[in-house]
């Protein structure tokens, strides 16, 4: 929970200070939709709108498959006052899944969901918002917290039924949930979100089954502090034949995937006890 807040709150002050990297507007108001559809209630009318909703019908969906996060072997470096200073220009990606109640996710699960309601994360973060999932089969519920940028308005229907797979785990310090979430739809990948933390900076293994590969390409560029200095490192991300190297709030196209990078760091432990974080995000273009 404390974790999760800090993620927000970051959230929060990272979007208020950039332009709306994601162009969805205000969903509209409730209409008709093509192709496969699910749930039993109303559904969001697309991940990037905002409020409309619309009376869903029915649908099947294929179950996924995750797999376990890592660390890298690199050593997290020193103050890095050898490296260039670090910039925040770009968009930051990032997104984690909780119960709607709040507490954390600690174990993985799967289910076939539909998104219920997509909100505004608070006044002022244009690239934020806050996706409601609902089982098709139960009655749970898990609220995804995201920033993807440059994530169209009517990207992904909400109302059409999606495999969740998350894998997820208690976080070493200080607490919440390692995570890597996947929305897929007939076992095709359409959104994602990692958020991990480790003594060293944490490899997203979870996302190997859906054909994209993470390595530590070294530190890019600092920002000394005398307490707890900061090493952002470059993710070098391979999906099938293509590559990139992304620093934190790059984002590059690969294979029909824009995949963008908002945490790859580690830190200097001098008088501060921070773990070494990943947040990434993607999603499938048309």
């Amino acid at each position: 929970m404390r974790r999760r807040t800090a993620l927000l709150c970051l959230l929060a002050a990272t979007l208020s200070c950039e332009d709306n990297k994601m162009s969805g507007g205000t969903g509209g108001a409730g209409g008709s939709t093509s192709g496969g559809t699910g749930g039993g209630s109303a559904c969001a009318t697309n991940l990037a709108g905002r409020v409309g909703t619309i009376t869903s019908g029915s649908g099947t969906g294929a179950s996924g498959t995750a797999g376990s996060n890592g660390t890298s072997s690199g050593g997290q470096g020193g103050s890095g006052s050898m490296l260039p200073a670090c910039t925040n220009a770009g968009g930051y990606g990032a997104g984690t899944l909780a119960n709607v109640d709040g507490t954390s996710i600690l174990a993985p699960l799967t289910a076939t969901v539909t998104m219920t309601a997509v909100d505004d994360n608070g006044p002022g973060n244009g690239s934020a918002i806050r996706v409601t999932l609902a089982d098709v089969a139960s009655t749970r519920k898990w609220v995804w917290w995201l920033s993807i940028p440059d994530l169209p308005a009517d990207q992904i229907n909400g109302c059409d039924r999606y495999e969740l797979t998350v894998d997820a785990a208690s976080c070493p310090f200080p607490g919440g949930s390692c995570q890597s979430v996947v929305l897929a739809r007939n076992g095709v990948l359409v959104a994602f979100s990692v958020d991990l933390q480790a003594g060293l900076i944490p490899i997203p293994n979870a996302l190997a089954p859906w054909g994209i590969t993470v390595a530590d390409a070294g530190a890019v560029c600092a920002i000394p502090s005398p307490t707890c200095g900061e090493n952002r490192h470059a993710a070098r991300v391979t999906v099938g034949t293509e590559t990139a190297t992304l620093a934190p709030y790059q984002t590059a196209t690969l294979q029909g995937l824009s995949i963008s990078v908002g945490s790859f760091t580690a830190y200097s432990h001098t008088m501060c006890d921070v773990p070494a974080t990943t947040r990434m995000v993607g999603f499938r273009l048309p």
